[in-house]
């Protein structure tokens, strides 16, 4: 039945790229960021130490706390044009490459502090919800 719909399906899915829709490159992936989870989680439990007040840890602790909203800035302040203004448009193909690495601190403390922001705001949403007093400080509240 479904090969009889064959011209259709070729109608509806674009040709098969297979570097961009190989499904064995995005597990591939997947395994690799699981992986490096695991070890990040085998570090924070077996080394001892002040660093994990760290500024590192704190930034990498914001982004961990809010990840779907920090991929929503950071898509935002590169794609979607405000005011005219927005990375790819401003800057898109014509930077050289110091400018590049300025331009990458740039977004990542602009996506940071609008994720920090948010955090903020998420922590204040379900504090006033479930009607409980404030949580004391974390590493990552005191940037």
């Amino acid at each position: 039945m479904i090969w009889l719909a064959t011209p259709w399906f070729t109608a509806v899915y674009p040709p098969h790229e297979f570097w961009v829709t190989n499904p064995a490159n995005a597990a591939r992936r997947w395994t690799q960021v699981c992986l490096f989870a695991l070890a990040l989680l085998v570090v924070e439990q077996r080394v001892p130490g002040s660093w994990r007040s760290s500024a590192p840890v704190r930034f990498v602790e914001v982004f961990g706390m809010s990840s779907l909203a920090g991929y929503f800035f950071h898509e935002i302040l590169l794609f979607f044009r405000i005011f005219g203004f927005s990375f790819e448009a401003r800057w898109g193909k014509s930077c050289s490459w110091p400018q590049y690495w300025v331009l990458i601190v740039l977004l990542a403390a602009c996506t940071f502090a609008l994720t920090w922001i948010t955090d903020r705001i998420y922590q204040a949403v379900d504090r006033r919800l479930s009607g409980t007093a404030p949580a004391p400080a974390t590493a990552a509240e005191s940037t």
